[in-house]
């Protein structure tokens, strides 16, 4: 294999597929990246065997072939090379490379890249696509509220359904449920129970961040696929049944907040973090009338503040985790929200105002 590409576009691809290879692995191989020349490109892989990120640069590609590079000293390397160009060789006996650049050059010793694990077969059962900004707005809006207690892996992962055309992202902790709705083009679309790990779609928002144009979405029996230009992500399901979401998303309300000045309440809450309890940090809402009383106290101090609202039905104290509260509160598109609230111990639903195609819903802290 011999190659030329550029500094800038091999250390942005690097840096990209390290970011799923495993600190630790019994594989050694899992240590590597995979580097593949053919056809004027030259194409990364990174993979855990639950998840892989490849992405293809530009490359005057002299002779075709295959190298397996441990990552690390290949992102260490890449990113303190000057700017320009870059040879890529393969040692002679396959397992290494040789890099120049300038008039100087550095040596890596690697693996045998027959050894690298193939990556799966996506053969789709429902394929769709949506713009770029369209996804990572999706993903965006409900991958806060997904779990991380490996004890309960469906709870890890963000639920993917498409219901007459409609496809839904969900995910919860148990505590704390985020959900929302698009309106795909193709109405003849059915997906059930699609459960996809949260680092997948964590790693899909963050490496979308530099693409524009379209994502196509594969989904087969275990894997879903994601491509966009040069970007492919693969990564295998989540087995088992999710929880119907539905049952908990409370049908109606003992007392409504409407147009309520987002920004103003989310800087509030973030005020009053400051004072809430270190462990779980406890804000109370307390709401009679027109106003809404916001309050925290702690060790280090309280805060106490007002806000104006329109409200209906009736009055109510409720305590929060303020962290639950800020990050549905930052993950909702609109100024204003409505704030659904059943009681001092009923699940909360936020949605912004006017649109429903969007919901957070947030379980209230009990009061000792």
């Amino acid at each position: 294999m011999y190659l030329t590409t550029t500094r800038d576009n091999l250390a942005a691809a690097v840096g990209l597929v390290q970011r799923v290879i495993p600190p630790r692995s019994p594989l050694p191989v899992l240590s590597g990246i995979l580097l593949k020349a053919a056809d004027d490109r030259l194409t990364l892989t990174g993979s855990d065997l639950e998840l892989a990120i490849s992405m293809w640069i530009p490359a005057e590609v002299t002779t075709p072939g295959e190298l397996l590079l441990p990552a690390r000293y290949v992102a260490d390397i890449v990113r303190r090379l000057p700017e320009g160009p870059v040879q890529i060789e393969a040692a002679a006996d396959g397992c290494g490379a040789v890099l120049r650049y300038g008039n100087a050059q550095a040596r890596l010793s690697g693996f045998p890249p027959q050894d690298y694990p193939q990556l799966p077969q996506v053969i789709p059962q429902v394929k769709f696509s949506l713009p770029v900004e369209t996804c990572r707005d999706l993903v965006r809006q409900v991958i806060y509220a997904a779990g991380q207690d490996e004890l309960r892996p469906i709870f890890t992962g963000v639920l993917l359904e498409i219901v007459e055309g409609e496809l839904y992202l969900v995910a919860t902790d148990t505590h704390r449920l985020a959900l929302k709705r698009y309106r795909l083009p193709d109405n003849e679309l059915q997906l059930t129970n699609i459960v996809i790990p949260a680092k997948a779609v964590n790693e899909l928002y963050r490496s979308l961040g530099v693409l524009e144009g379209e994502v196509t979405v594969r989904v087969a029996e275990n894997y879903v696929g994601f491509s966009s230009g040069p970007l492919r992500l693969i990564t295998r399901l989540i087995d088992g049944r999710y929880p119907d979401y539905r049952q908990v998303i409370p049908k109606s309300y003992l007392t409504r907040l409407t147009a309520l000045d987002g920004l103003a309440f989310l800087r509030t809450i973030e005020r009053a973090a400051v004072f809430a309890q270190e462990e779980v940090p406890v804000v109370l809402c307390e709401i009679e009338g027109d106003t809404m009383r916001v309050s925290a106290q702690s060790q280090v101090g309280s805060l106490e503040e007002t806000l104006p609202v329109c409200s209906e039905g009736e009055p109510v104290a409720v305590a929060f985790n303020a962290g639950y509260l800020m990050e549905a509160l930052r993950a909702s598109s609109t100024q204003e929200v409505d704030l659904e609230l059943n009681g001092p111990l009923g699940p909360a639903v936020l949605r912004p105002a006017g649109a429903d195609d969007y919901l957070a819903l947030v379980l209230p802290v009990r009061l000792t």
